[in-house]
């Protein structure tokens, strides 16, 4: 989305739900999956054992009911379950994919991208033709559509995209695998949406973190284990700018002080803080986690999706101070830390600079 905000060109984004997703799967389309990825006929004929003669009993006011026989769906809570899901998704989807990025599929969250109206309008009639004439459903309801107008065009009526002709709720904004998808293509919100999530954690642990009668050192290991890793969710792809380092810092330092029992009337300054509580800075926790993604990215072969996204060329800059890209952040980082980017290649080497440990 950044590369095409520095083009100036359109994007369209649905993102489709599914209807029960693990719960409507055919049996018999599992088999046929396993069997397309050559999976041998000995562990098929062993998963038929687990879902053989599987019953299931509803329990109300009045009793349990008769054993009622379920022939449809995986196993809630089974380890495979997931991965014959995925197996399932990938055969009933293989002829229509596009590559990645224009056809994203995570178990049941799948989004479509297009450059046009027409072409995902064109992409969501197969996928729904194709999902439902196996046996799945799309979910009319929780089905969107998000427009991105990176062009700056004015219309007076935006048209959405439509199943069997009802048109798509068109949305602001989208929570995507835990990160929020904006049509301006920024990490405000997703800055926002992570700093409540982290509260709301530190929250759930305040009766551990103020209590006056726990040590220090513990509660500084349950917010590098519980909290932190709730605030920086997704930073990997964060394009920094300085107001958002302030903005997670200034919510890091109200949870280490109120765990702490100290105020700003205190005058305790905030290093001895972090070096009581034994944990590092957040804007050295952000830069590590952005340099090992980076680090993985590089290592990647050129085909593989991330290094194709990378290489999309960028447009024509307009007028003004362009906004900061991911990939800025990182070369901002590589200057800083006076690091030559073949230094990726090493990932021994890599990981040992990039690292920053928590104070012992």
């Amino acid at each position: 989305m950044e590369k095409y905000k520095s083009r100036k060109q359109d994007l369209h984004l649905i993102f489709i739900d599914l209807e029960k997703a693990f719960d409507q799967v055919p049996r018999e389309l599992i088999w046929q999956a396993l069997r397309a990825q050559l999976v041998q006929e000995h562990y098929i004929e062993l998963l038929k054992d687990l879902y053989h003669d599987v019953t299931t009993k509803v329990v109300g006011p009045a009793g349990k009911s008769e054993p009622l026989e379920v022939g449809v769906g995986v196993h809630r809570g089974s380890t495979v379950s997931p991965l014959l899901f995925n197996l399932v998704m990938d055969y009933i989807t293989m002829d229509i994919q596009k590559s990645a990025p224009w056809s994203l599929l995570y178990a049941d969250d799948v989004v479509l991208i297009a450059e046009s109206l027409t072409e995902v309008q064109s992409d969501l009639t197969l996928w729904q033709e194709s999902l439902e004439r196996r046996g799945m459903r799309v979910n009319r309801e929780k089905t969107v559509y998000m427009y991105c107008n990176f062009s700056g065009a004015k219309m007076d009526v935006i048209p959405c995209p439509s199943i069997e002709g009802r048109p798509l709720e068109r949305a602001q904004e989208f929570k995507y695998l835990g990160s929020i998808v904006a049509p301006k293509a920024c990490t405000e919100r997703d800055i926002q949406n992570r700093t409540q999530t982290a509260w709301l954690k530190w929250r759930s642990l305040s009766g551990v973190l103020c209590d006056s009668r726990m040590p220090i050192k513990i509660k500084g290991n349950i917010y590098k284990r519980a909290v932190r890793p709730a605030l920086l969710y997704g930073s990997e792809c964060w394009p920094m700018r300085k107001t958002d380092e302030q903005k997670l810092h200034v919510t890091e330092m109200k949870m280490l002080r109120w765990s702490g029992g100290v105020s700003k009337m205190d005058r305790i300054r905030n290093c001895y803080i972090h070096g009581r509580f034994k944990v590092a800075m957040v804007h050295e926790k952000l830069r590590e986690n952005r340099m090992r993604c980076y680090g993985h990215v590089m290592r990647r072969d050129d085909s593989h999706v991330t290094k194709k996204v990378m290489n999309i060329e960028e447009g024509k800059k307009g007028r003004g101070r362009p906004p900061i890209t991911w990939l800025q952040t990182i070369k901002n980082d590589l200057k800083s830390t006076n690091m030559p980017e073949t230094t990726t290649h090493n990932r021994t080497m890599w990981r040992k600079i990039t690292r920053r440990a928590d104070p012992n």
